[in-house]
């Protein structure tokens, strides 16, 4: 064995993979309550222990934390809270249009869900899906490409040229 390699342990690279999961599900939660505290500073059009020119309500804290399924993680939030604004300014209290009030999957999460139950069930072919899941990027496995060639191989018309010679 060459002494440039090292022998890495499986269980090491599982540990890798769940920090970095951890590492990127994190910061997702933290642009994600960022872009929510964004959403209610916009709304009553001043920050945090700022006064507006216009009374557009009162900060009232955070709704209780809760986990919002984004891909394939779960992402905790907390939603800002907006009492006593103005019926003038809005007839129905404030929602956050980021993070609807009973969300807990995302619509892309959803939509892929319900594409990957009809599609899988009625075609049996899941790929679709799952490349629209991970993405093109992801490496096909082998027994996806031995599938792959068998499909064309079954699929391949009577007039094409075969690649050898069959005996029956």
């Amino acid at each position: 064995m060459s002494e440039g390699y090292q022998s890495v342990d499986n269980n090491e690279v599982g540990q890798v993979r769940d920090a970095l999961e951890a590492l990127v599900t994190k910061g997702a939660g933290r642009m994600l309550e960022s872009a929510l505290e964004e959403e209610v500073s916009t709304f009553l059009g001043r920050d945090s222990y700022q006064r507006g020119n216009e009374f557009r309500g009162y900060r009232n804290g955070y709704h209780r934390s809760r986990e919002i399924t984004v891909g394939l993680n779960p992402v905790r939030v907390k939603v800002s809270r907006v009492s006593e604004a103005p019926t003038e300014v809005s007839t129905d209290g404030v929602t956050s249009q980021i993070v609807h009030q009973y969300e807990k999957v995302s619509m892309k999460t959803q939509e892929l869900f319900r594409k990957l139950y009809v599609e899988g069930l009625a075609t049996g072919d899941f790929e679709p899906v799952f490349r629209e899941l991970i993405g093109e990027t992801a490496a096909l496995s082998w027994t996806t490409k031995v599938y792959q060639g068998h499909q064309r191989q079954a699929n391949r018309g009577a007039t094409e040229r075969g690649t050898g010679v069959y005996c029956v």
